[in-house]
């Protein structure tokens, strides 16, 4: 553990791969949302590509960071390479709790009762949850720009072996 909050850039490489990979490897699904009536309609595929390109970028910053011998503070490093980490598995992990299939009456019609408004009050709790997990990953992003300005005006050298 101690090698890839050290050495992230171990982490950001291969991770940029597999979002390549997944891109071409999933289905053409779309993703689509609303921004004040206007839909989006992107890709899965560009979605996983613009992904990759961030942690391509990361992972070149890390790595030319390691080569100049900059020391970057081992705690931040840790804050943000964990939660580059967990934050999209927990993100993904919470978009399998909605509920997608609308319930039924005994009639076997939907309905506009007491269950229909569990499932969209239930639905909104996990975008709630969803959005949460999505800022604090985004917020904590900017904790890695923070650490490389300090290691340049810090000025700690590494010791190479």
């Amino acid at each position: 553990m101690k090698l890839l909050f050290e050495k992230p850039h171990y982490f950001f490489f291969p991770a940029s791969l597999i979002l390549i990979a997944l891109g071409f490897i999933l289905p053409l699904v779309n993703f689509d949302f609303n921004i004040r009536d206007t839909y989006v309609v992107v890709q899965h595929r560009w979605v996983f590509h613009l992904l990759a390109l961030f942690g391509f970028l990361i992972a070149l910053v890390y790595w030319v960071m390691y080569r100049t011998g900059k020391k970057l503070r081992y705690r931040l490093n840790a804050l943000h390479v964990g939660t580059s980490l967990i934050g999209p598995i927990l993100i993904f992990l919470c978009t399998l709790l909605y509920k997608d299939v609308l319930p039924l009456n005994p009639s076997g019609e939907n309905s506009m009762d007491m269950e229909l408004l569990e499932v969209y009050q239930h639905n909104n709790s996990v975008s709630m949850v969803i959005l949460a997990l999505l800022t604090i990953t985004l917020v904590v992003q900017l904790v890695f720009p923070a650490n490389v300005l300090m290691a340049f005006m810090g000025g700690k050298e590494e010791k190479k072996d």
